[in-house]
């Protein structure tokens, strides 16, 4: 004898499925559920049912987890839009709620069909740029388009030619547009190991990094609002002294290096060992094919640079 459970959402996909499997199928609502709840753990039945369909979860009482518990089998029939879906972000949806119940009641007793949860555990927050090339020292870059080399070629980036010439594997975790805060984030969750070279082009601490989509789009950091937000300096710097002391654990090489922090910030990093002021410049030597970044010079200019650094100190 079982208990089987179909949930979904409140559409015809459901209850078709639900009768297919079982021709006395029949809705769980909120006018029945406690009877169903009810049931002696030998009965025979089959039921589906959705979130809009049982009452609203409280700090009292989740019925929908309840219902799961109780079933022997559960099948998940995921329809191809959500009622309640509008399109745009939800921190809280029936899908969310749904299927974090499954998964609960999944861990428990192992009885969930065609949950897959991929989407949730393989997710673009924590992808990360580039990856470790090798087990020798590998040339790690991060930071913004400053760092990115945009409006130049590949070849004639700083990264690049500092990696040809200290004949190092380059992992480039750089992302046009991207944080002080998002670039700390790439480095301290790398494969990152004793040895290795860190080079960050520090960028405009006001920065952030948005989301839409499920996609990391450019800093928004031009509005009064963000402008004049001390929390992003806070985040910056407690962003940068964890890099460090992150580096310093592990025995690898760091190279700060701001590129176009403002001069509160760089005062604020100046006694930081790691931190490297270059010569002031008023422009860039020359641009790159954007007019507007940086250009092959001013590249060679910062990898002449950044490997009188590591020269130094080999």
């Amino acid at each position: 004898m079982t208990i089987t459970v179909f949930v979904g959402d409140n559409d015809e996909i459901i209850a078709t499925k639900a009768k297919e499997y079982d021709s006395n199928a029949y809705l769980l609502h909120t006018k029945n559920f406690e009877e169903f709840l009810r049931l002696d753990p030998e009965s025979n039945v089959t039921v589906y049912t959705a979130l809009s369909d049982l009452p609203k979860i409280t700090t009292e009482r989740a019925v929908i987890y309840e219902v799961l518990t109780k079933a022997d089998n559960i099948y998940y029939i995921e329809p191809n839009q959500w009622s309640d879906d509008i399109g745009s972000f939800q921190l809280v949806g029936q899908k969310y709620l749904t299927e974090f119940f499954l998964y609960m009641s999944h861990r428990e007793k192992h009885n969930v069909k065609n949950l897959i949860l991929d989407a949730y555990i393989d997710n673009n927050y924590i992808k990360l740029k580039d990856y470790r090339k090798s087990d020798t020292p590998n040339l790690f870059v991060a930071g913004c388009s400053c760092t990115a080399g945009v409006g130049v070629d590949n070849h004639e980036k700083f990264s690049s030619l500092i990696s040809k010439e200290i004949n190092m594997p380059l992992v480039n975790l750089a992302k046009e547009g991207s944080s002080i805060e998002f670039a700390a984030d790439q480095i301290l969750r790398s494969d990152v190991r004793e040895h290795d070279i860190i080079i960050w082009g520090l960028t405009q601490e006001m920065r952030f990094v948005k989301w839409e989509n499920n996609q990391a789009i450019g800093g928004n950091w031009t509005s009064k609002e963000h402008l004049f937000d001390e929390t992003h300096l806070y985040k910056s710097i407690i962003s940068v002294h964890q890099v460090v002391n992150f580096c310093r654990k592990v025995g690898a090489k760091l190279i700060l290096l701001p590129l176009i922090s403002t001069e509160r910030l760089r005062l604020l990093l100046s006694n930081i060992d790691e931190y490297y002021e270059r010569p002031y410049q008023t422009k860039p030597i020359d641009y790159g094919t954007d007019h507007i970044h940086a250009g092959p010079k001013q590249h060679r200019n910062i990898a002449d640079f950044c490997l009188n650094i590591i020269n130094k100190e080999k």
